[in-house]
């Protein structure tokens, strides 16, 4: 892993975290808006920043799929596509899962379903390995608007929240959704220029 240039910026971060607040985060494509996930509070916050359909899911990102499992019901995905999930991670690739009862509503939005990836992106995995779970992974623009790619939009835009200074990946796309069951594909890749 990398060394992450400012650490004081991203102990910021991290104490956000902590304390029920909204950051932005540098993710493979663009900046995403993040949050503690078992806290309604956060992701409240997050929904009314975009202005989100509350209705709708969120991604959870992680570095590794030990902090995943709580929020998931494996039992229904056969070991061919556990093996099929687990060799496109860490990656670029979003799988839903179906949830555990104890998975909270305000994550899952309407679905009986919850998104998650295990990414490969030094930055989100320092945040994760840092903050010892997962956190929120959703594009950091106003719904239906084009996400941001740079640092100092994301800053202007959302003066609330706190930003971490790192540049984004080099994808140019975001990342796919796949079902675990079937892995059929929910949502192709999103291209940015």
């Amino acid at each position: 892993m990398k060394k992450i240039k400012d650490k004081n910026n991203f102990y910021k971060i991290l104490y956000a975290l902590k304390n029920k607040k909204v950051i932005a985060y540098p993710s493979e494509c663009v900046f995403a808006l993040g949050c503690d996930p078992d806290c309604e509070q956060a992701v409240n916050s997050i929904i009314s920043i975009k202005k989100r359909n509350k209705n709708k899911g969120f991604v959870l990102v992680s570095s590794n799929y030990e902090k995943l499992k709580k929020y998931v019901n494996e039992c229904s995905i056969s070991d061919k596509m556990k093996k099929k999930i687990f060799s496109t991670w860490p990656g670029n690739v979003t799988w839903t899962f179906p949830i555990n009862k104890t998975t909270p509503k305000w994550i899952i939005g309407n679905y009986s379903t919850i998104a998650i990836r295990i990414s490969a992106f030094d930055v989100i995995r320092k945040i994760c390995i840092l903050f010892k779970k997962p956190i929120i992974s959703t594009s950091a623009n106003i719904s239906g608007e084009k996400p941001y790619k740079k640092f100092h939009q994301v800053k202007r835009k959302f003066q609330s929240v706190y930003v971490l200074q790192e540049k984004t990946g080099d994808y140019t796309n975001t990342s796919e959704i796949r079902n675990a069951k079937d892995g059929k594909i929910l949502r192709k890749y999103k291209f940015y220029d």
